[in-house]
């Protein structure tokens, strides 16, 4: 009864160890420290602001034909423009979390 209740212990505390690492939710992790906290909030509010600025409502006040930027009409330029923010923003993320870019 006591051997099976370590068992079930230890198979808890290897689950609870593996998950942050295994999902990738370090953000909830005890190991994780404040300044990763606050670099992994500021990521996701900049992928907030990407999604909310190329939806209803809130591409409404760049919704216009003119001017064309890059020969593009200045929706279009818009996201794009906010395509790239997000993909810069992922990259950046990337290089914080496992240290360079390339593998």
């Amino acid at each position: 009864m006591v051997e099976e209740t370590r068992e079930k212990t230890e198979a808890q505390a290897t689950r609870t160890e593996a998950f942050p690492s295994s999902t990738g939710w370090t953000f909830f992790s005890e190991r994780t420290t404040r300044a990763q906290r606050r670099r992994y909030l500021a990521h996701a509010l900049v992928y907030a602001l990407g999604l909310s600025l190329v939806v209803w409502p809130g591409v409404l006040p760049f919704n216009r034909v003119e001017p064309l930027v890059l020969g593009l009409p200045f929706v279009f330029f818009w996201t794009a423009a906010s395509l790239v923010i997000v993909l810069v923003n992922s990259l950046l993320l990337y290089r914080f979390e496992y240290g360079s870019f390339l593998g």
